[in-house]
């Protein structure tokens, strides 16, 4: 039960949970959206109807500068 609340709390203030954002992976760039954290810690990520699951420093944000 305590883990459970962990993880609410945990999610509820992950940066981007749910919102579509662009990725880099293998050196490939993708747009996908966080949608949990995974008992072992990956993150879950969907992307192009698929379910991807990335340990740390596997996975990396890209900025997109809009100016």
């Amino acid at each position: 039960e305590n883990s459970k609340n962990i993880k609410t709390k945990y999610l509820k203030n992950l940066l981007w949970l749910n919102q579509l954002k662009k990725f880099r992976a293998n050196g490939e760039i993708f747009d996908g959206k966080i949608i949990n954290v995974a008992e072992n810690g990956h993150l879950v990520i969907e992307s192009n109807n698929a379910i991807l699951m990335f340990d740390i420093k596997e996975v990396e944000f890209v900025f997109v500068n809009n100016i």
